[in-house]
């Protein structure tokens, strides 16, 4: 996001459960960047987190576990998935804007993380 330079609304909001906390902290390492919200993980409480606008100009992310928004956005979120929505405001909803599988998209920019033998020398 920072190379593609996405303008973000700090701080990033996590889940307080350990792994969404741990990849949050992970992809935003700087002191300050991440926070928790107690509402990640409340199924009944994350469409309120769905519809609120970030700040004019900026984007914020949310890091949770896929369990938690699977409810709200089932179709369109795989494990490792990526989903950009945009929020509507309070009690609006939100749309739907892309989905991105980040698996899908690291191994098509990095490939997958084979390594082919090496061809052989032998004549025989």
């Amino acid at each position: 996001m920072r190379n593609k330079k996405i303008p973000l609304q700090m701080p990033v909001l996590s889940s307080p459960v350990k792994r969404a906390l741990q990849t949050a902290v992970l992809a935003f390492p700087n002191e300050g960047e991440v926070k928790t919200d107690e509402r990640l993980p409340r199924v009944d409480e994350l469409q309120q987190v769905l519809e609120k606008k970030p700040e004019p100009g900026t984007n914020q992310v949310l890091v949770a576990h896929y369990h938690t928004f699977k409810n709200q956005l089932q179709e369109f979120l795989n494990h490792l998935g990526l989903v950009i929505l945009q929020p509507l405001g309070a009690e609006q909803g939100y749309r739907i804007l892309r989905q991105v599988d980040i698996l899908q998209a690291s191994l098509v920019k990095y490939g997958s993380g084979v390594i082919e033998p090496a061809a052989s020398n032998d004549n025989n």
